[in-house]
């Protein structure tokens, strides 16, 4: 039996629920916390992080606490505005 859960996926102004697995919703909270770590060690706020990536705060904050599933388009957006790489998102070593 799977663990389902519900997220947000945003498209256009609209929210969609869209159903997750356990390993899923594990790895998308690992992925917010890493971007919180990376922004946080640069003494960056959620509002000036959205500015420099061209999103949201709301979507800032939903992809920090795993409750959005970003697109590559957006991860690209958020690694940028952190001057990070990419595959600097995913390094899971370490987190809190």
């Amino acid at each position: 039996m799977t663990d389902i859960s519900v997220i947000s996926v945003r498209r256009t102004r609209d929210f969609y629920p869209v159903k997750t697995d356990k390993k899923l919703r594990s790895f998308l909270r690992k992925l917010g916390r890493r971007i919180r770590e990376l922004r946080k060690a640069q003494e960056i706020s959620q509002d000036q992080l959205a500015y420099e990536s061209g999103l949201q705060r709301v979507t800032i904050g939903a992809i920090e606490r795993g409750e959005q599933n970003p697109t590559t388009e957006t991860l690209l957006n958020i690694s940028s505005a952190l001057n990070v790489e990419v595959r600097d998102l995913f390094d899971f070593d370490g987190l809190k």
